[in-house]
């Protein structure tokens, strides 16, 4: 029972518009139709975000960030029509659009762990386990052990992201409660 809800959570991942359509109508056909909205409005912001980029090759990058997940970050393997710097300035607008979280590796073992990052060493991980199943196309049916890693890394990733969303908000209520 556990583990049918661990996978259905999975599936359905954590944005709200796909979690209230699962929740009022049962059905992980609309949620994969709710989900795949959500891409379509991620992919025409694009421009939003940057006029200067390509929106073809954005889309193109956009669609290749999901076979590059939890990988070493190389530029080429992204898109190999597109140079580098140009490839890097789209990976840097999905940053920033908070699309996809980059996480530097580290050679620290003592706090604070920055003090030994290396950010020449990235992998990148997406905003939602959900989306992700969405962008590979992924039924409910193939979500089994054999992924299980996969969905967990992409999982705490993405609860990782929010926790430290959560301790800056904190920090800030904090602060400002000081300063009255």
């Amino acid at each position: 029972m556990a583990q049918e809800e661990y996978r259905k959570y999975i599936y359905i991942g954590g944005m709200p518009q796909a979690v209230k359509n699962y929740v009022e109508e049962k059905s992980l056909a609309n949620v994969r139709a709710v989900q795949e909205q959500i891409i379509q409005t991620y992919i025409a912001d694009f421009p939003k975000y940057n006029s200067k980029i390509n929106f073809d090759r954005a889309q193109r990058i956009f669609a290749a960030t999901i076979t590059q997940l939890g990988k070493k970050l190389i530029y080429q393997r992204f898109d190999a029509e597109s140079k580098s710097r140009e490839i890097r300035k789209v990976i840097e607008l999905l940053i920033d659009a908070r699309v996809i979280i980059p996480c530097t590796h580290t050679n620290g073992n003592t706090i604070p762990l920055a003090g030994e990052s290396d950010t020449t060493v990235q992998k990148l991980y997406f905003l939602d386990v959900g989306l992700s199943n969405s962008l590979m196309k992924l039924d409910f049916e193939a979500i089994n052990n054999e992924f299980e890693h996969n969905f967990n890394t992409k999982l705490i990733s993405g609860k990782l992201l929010n926790l430290s969303i959560w301790a800056v908000e904190a920090l800030f209520e904090s602060v400002s409660k000081f300063r009255k």
